[in-house]
């Protein structure tokens, strides 16, 4: 009897390590950490967490996340080489700010602006380049600023 006590025991106590493990491997958004206030108790909420901090401090507001984008053959191949998605490129304009020593605001010609992320839902810090023409936004490079990739493209 004592046994199968024991035997339980090890299962529960194995499956909570598991769980720990996978639920803090978790990128903190699926973990709802990021909610924007936070209650120490029933009568005291403390203030808004703050926005996630780039370069300038605040999220992106120069290019409209839903906007369409047109995709240069530089960027597709730097997506398919870095396993960057659409989705992630939507992501980065939703959640992303404008790393102003990296980008290029020229006038006269299509600005470029390097706009990052922290991390991404899939835990990856990245960086897109977009064009901002008259009246496209083009996506020209995509980068990870963690993990360098030998691609291909010329």
């Amino acid at each position: 009897m004592k046994s199968n006590y024991r035997i339980i025991l090890f299962v529960v106590l194995i499956g909570l390590v598991l769980f720990t493990k996978f639920y803090m491997a978790l990128p903190h958004k699926a973990r709802n950490l990021h909610t924007g206030t936070q209650q120490t108790d029933t009568n005291h909420t403390a203030p808004a967490a703050p926005a996630p901090i780039g370069t300038n401090g605040v999220h992106q507001s120069i290019i409209e996340p839903n906007v369409a984008l047109i995709y240069t053959k530089h960027a597709r191949c730097r997506m398919e080489c870095r396993h960057i998605s659409e989705a992630d490129i939507r992501e980065v304009l939703r959640e992303g700010y404008v790393n102003e020593a990296k980008s290029k605001p020229e006038p006269g010609k299509c600005p470029a602006y390097a706009i990052e992320d922290n991390r991404n839902s899939d835990g990856v810090r990245l960086r897109i380049v977009f064009a901002k023409c008259d009246h496209e936004v083009k996506v020209v490079t995509c980068i990870d600023r963690d993990d360098e990739f030998p691609c291909d493209c010329k």
